[in-house]
């Protein structure tokens, strides 16, 4: 079973496997965290994943009340 969630971590819907496809995907869920892990470990920074939260930083300069550097918008 796979469920898919909002940011909010709010469930949207239950999605069911059979049990050998269900075992691929974890597998490929699994190596994939690995090799992203290792690759993330060895150029930081060098990953730019398309699910990046790219409005997380400012948000979090945002809570702690600190001023946003960079362009103007």
């Amino acid at each position: 079973m796979v469920q898919y969630a909002k940011r909010d971590d709010t469930p949207t819907g239950v999605f069911y496997l059979g049990s050998r496809s269900m075992a691929m995907l974890k597998e490929g869920v699994c190596k994939s965290t690995v090799w992203q892990m290792r690759q993330e470990a060895r150029r930081p920074g060098m990953l730019d994943l398309w699910f990046k939260d790219r409005q997380r930083r400012k948000m979090l300069d945002t809570k702690a009340g600190k001023a946003t550097v960079g362009r103007p918008a």
